[in-house]
Order: C-alpha cells, then structure tokens, then sequence
C-alpha cells in the first residue's frame, strides 16, 4: 500500500486532511510553553512506558530500510491547546475542569468487512508518522466514576508494592496503564480478559476505554503546570503484516495517538524512537531503547510518554531552605530541607501527610509512616480506600519540612504484571493478539481466525523527577499569591518533617489520583 492509500484510508476512519497545519500550529504553541515553564520549574517528572510486541513464527528477514525521520510528531495529547498566559488558574479546591480538547461531529467510521479490515504500511520509508495529528475524536467526556478511581487506585498501588523498595521507586501509574490498555486494544479471549482484570477492575475493554478517556481528559495543562502525555504505536514495514484498521482507529479516538512505519531491523529506527522518547520527556529521559531491545521479530513497539513540570503556588523561599540530615536505608545523607507551613494536613494512626498545591489542579503528596512502622508493613496495609480517603481529608495545617532530591528509576515490568495477573500476554503459545493484525498468507490475505502468534516481550519502564527551591524567584514574577493566616487556627499546626523514608505522588487534586507515585528510602 502506497502512503497516498494509506492516508486516504485513515481519512475515511475520521482523520481530518489539514493536521500538517494544525500540528505545527500547536507545535510552535507548546515550544513557547515549555521553555517559559521550563525557566523557572520548581519540579520536574516524567515517565516512558514501551511494549514491545514480538512474533513466534520465526519470519523476520529484513525487507526495508532506510527512507525519511519523523516528517512531523505528535501532538502531545491532553494539552489545552487554547490555553493562553492570561488564563485562569482554578484554585485547588475546584472540583472540576474545562476538558483540554473538544471532539469533533464525525461520525465513528466502521472498516469494511473482511480482509480489507487490514492494511499493510507504506515501506521504505523509515520512522515517519502516518496518521493524523490533531487527534479528532467522536468521544465525549464525562464525570470520573467512583469505580474508576478505586480501580486506578488499586492499580497503582500495587505497582509501587511490586517495584521493589531497595533505595526506593518511582512509577507512574498513568504511563503504564495508557500503554498496556493500547495494548489490549489487540487482545482477544483469555489474554484480554486477564488485561482487563488487572487494568480496569475487570470491566469490558469498551467501558475500559471510555472510563480512560474521561480522566485524561480531566487533567488538564496550562502555563504554569504543565502535564503532556503523547502516545505512538511504531508497527513494522515488513510487506507481510497488516494491521487491523479498527486498532489503528481506536489509538487514535482513545489515545490520541499516532502510527508509524518502522524497520526494526535498522538500528536508526531505534535512534528515532529514543529522540521521540527525548522530546516529550522535556529531555529528561533521552533514551528508552538499547539496539537489542527491537529486532528482526519485533512487530509492534507501543510508547506512552509523561512530561510534567510545574510551579508551586506558595513557593519555598530562600529563608525556608537549610541544611539537613536524611535518615535513609543507606546511611545519614547531608541535604537541603525545605521548609513551609501548608494549610492541608491528614494522618489516620499509622502515618501523616501533607498536601502541597502547584498552580493548576494538582499537588505533591507526602505521606510519612510513624516512627516505629517500616516501609514494608506500612505500605502492605495501605489500599485504595485508606490512600484516597487519607489524602482526601484535611485535617488542618502543617508545619512541613522535606528534601530536595533527584530521583531516577527504570525496570522492566514482565514480572511484575505477571504477578499481578497478566499471564497469558507474555507467553509465545497462549497470547492472543489476532486483534493487532496478522500475517498474510501468498494471496495475501489475512486469516481471521489464525492466531498470528504476537505476544508482550517486553515492557520497559523509566521515570525520573526533580524536586528543588529553584524558580522562586520566576514564581513571584508569575503573580505566585502567598497569602498570610486569615485568623488564628483552631487548633496549633501540626508537623511532619520528611527526614526519614516516606511516599510521595503528584497527584490529580480533584480526584486524589496519583500520576506519578514513589518510595523515597535514601538519597544519593
């Protein structure tokens, strides 16, 4: 299949013909938006999630290579892209927001019956994004449910109880479910259903995806608290596999995602996927993939990228900043305490905590186990109705003191989402990804009923984040409000002083739910 038919084909899926325009538009937008936040950042994370899909069949003779690099990239999705310098901050305490894209009146287009539900990609071309870039949609955004925040919840957790302590974690919840649900969107049969049930509390893949969609799109972005997620699923070039259209469609109205063509077998495919990965981490994870992470039985590589970098809204000052000691796992390290009195306290009899507000809807999280209860235990009691209803109370102000650190984390996840549940998706002779595409026969026509013999090899997982003083300054020139004690508190502040292992998230203020969530046990 030639580009011009591949396009035209994606064209009748719902994608709109000027995205070349609309793409660089927003390109040039989110460059000014970054390097504006970028000056005067007082925290920064970001997180890559890769699945990589592999073939049993043995088939792998390179047929490609070559040709054009990334003749545009995504549009990172869930950014308000209408969002000016002047915009209205909410106040942490609002419970809603504006949806950070509006869907457009197309109608959700069906493939065609048969064999022409597939297509193969153009070849030869290199690593070049093929498919729409202004990330149309005929979905509607509702309420986040109950139900969604307490799956999540459960989620997220239990990754971070699974990750492994040691000199502590960082995963991001939301990077990994939005990669293995694209990924989902291909199984069938045994292997789905286990996905589902460990990634949406075991709802249909439909209810899976809407329910998705509708938090994503509540987090929104603005000048001074930037979250950006972009997602790309890199298929193969090689002329005997064809991808299924509805999967292609659904990357796009879901994910908002882009397809690329891609020679695995040229090592500047994996050269391209990691300056993708470079871009949308705002350069804070320049690298996702080694030249042997992909080869000539790597099908698919599906990527999900998180980028967030914000302002506080009270920021720490000079004064507030004095040496410490941190009482790690690996010994007593020499730090800088950051010091402050924050208006949202919580404890139940094991733990207490604070919230600090960034400008926009979301907060750093902390929450800091008694002296006298470890890490281990703590966290083995802690679910999703005990961390939201914890963080979800506030119980008065706090006088706050916590480290500045840099923190960088990286793991393959097999083992960890076997344990939780997700079995049959890496074994070569059980999973069933018929929905992703297939092989096609000398006809060339794909069997339907054959299972092509695609199964998870490998999911790869990167975070870093920045916690630090620095960008004061640039905050008060920003307006940052520090507002002094309406009145005398009913009762005396209390205080928690993280100099000791603690947990810690960013997380959504509205729905308490974590986008990033860690461990801190030493710092180094």
């Amino acid at each position: 299949m030639t580009e011009k038919e591949f396009k035209e084909t994606l064209s009748a899926l719902g994608n709109s013909p000027e995205f070349d325009g609309i793409a660089k538009t927003r390109k040039k937008r989110n460059i000014f938006r970054a390097v504006t936040v970028c000056a005067a950042a007082v925290l920064v994370a970001a997180a890559v999630t890769v699945v990589l899909l592999a073939n049993n069949s043995g088939k792998g003779t390179k047929l490609h290579g070559g040709g054009e690099v990334l003749a545009g990239t995504a549009t990172p999705a869930y950014v308000d892209s209408e969002a000016t310098p002047t915009e209205a901050t909410p106040t942490p305490t609002e419970e809603s927001a504006t949806p950070t894209a509006k869907p457009t009146e197309a109608p959700t287009a069906t493939p065609d019956a048969g064999n022409t539900a597939y297509m193969s990609l153009p070849a030869g071309r290199g690593l070049k994004f093929l498919t729409n870039a202004s990330f149309t949609t005929t979905r509607r955004k509702a309420a986040v449910s109950e139900s969604f925040r307490q799956n999540y919840t459960a989620f997220a957790l239990e990754l971070l109880k699974k990750t492994g302590i040691g000199n502590g974690t960082l995963v991001s919840p939301l990077s990994i479910l939005t990669a293995t649900l694209m990924t989902a969107g291909g199984a069938k049969g045994e292997t789905l259903d286990e996905m589902l049930a460990v990634l949406a509390g075991g709802a249909d893949l439909d209810s899976a995806y809407r329910e998705f969609f509708n938090f994503c799109e509540s987090l929104t972005s603005s000048e001074n608290a930037k979250l950006e997620s972009a997602n790309s699923v890199f298929v193969t070039d090689r002329e005997d596999f064809k991808i299924n259209k509805r999967f292609i469609h659904e990357i796009n109205e879901t994910f908002r995602g882009q397809v690329a063509a891609a020679d695995f077998t040229d090592s500047k495919s994996v050269d391209d996927i990691n300056s993708w990965c470079d871009e949308h981490t705002g350069g804070m994870i320049p690298k996702v993939l080694n030249y042997d992470d992909v080869d000539e039985n790597t099908v698919m590589v599906l990527l999900n990228a998180i980028c967030f970098d914000a302002l506080w809204r009270e920021p720490f000052t000079e004064f507030n900043v004095a040496d410490g000691v941190f009482h790690g796992t690996g010994g007593d390290r020499n730090v800088k305490m950051m010091s402050s009195l924050e208006s949202y306290y919580f404890e139940d009899g094991n733990a207490t905590g604070f919230l600090k507000s960034y400008y926009g809807r979301y907060a750093f999280a902390a929450i800091l186990p008694n002296e006298g209860v470890s890490m281990e235990s703590y966290l083995e009691n802690l679910d999703a109705g005990t961390f939201l209803s914890l963080t979800g109370t506030d119980a008065g102000s706090a006088n706050i003191s916590m480290p500045k650190f840099s923190f960088e984390w990286s793991a393959s996840l097999n083992d960890v989402l076997r344990d939780m549940g997700i079995k049959k998706a890496f074994d070569s002779g059980t999973a069933d990804f018929s929905g992703l595409g297939g092989f096609a026969n000398e006809a060339g026509e794909v069997d339907e009923e054959a299972n092509p013999g695609l199964y998870i090899g490998n999911v790869i997982h990167k975070t870093r984040i920045d916690v630090n003083e620095s960008g004061t300054k640039a905050a008060a020139v920003t307006a940052v409000v520090m507002p002094g004690n309406a009145g005398p508190d009913p009762e005396p502040p209390k205080t928690v002083i993280l100099d000791r292992p603690f947990i810690y998230a960013i997380v959504d203020y509205s729905t308490k739910l974590p986008i990033f969530i860690g461990v801190l046990n030493d710092i180094r």
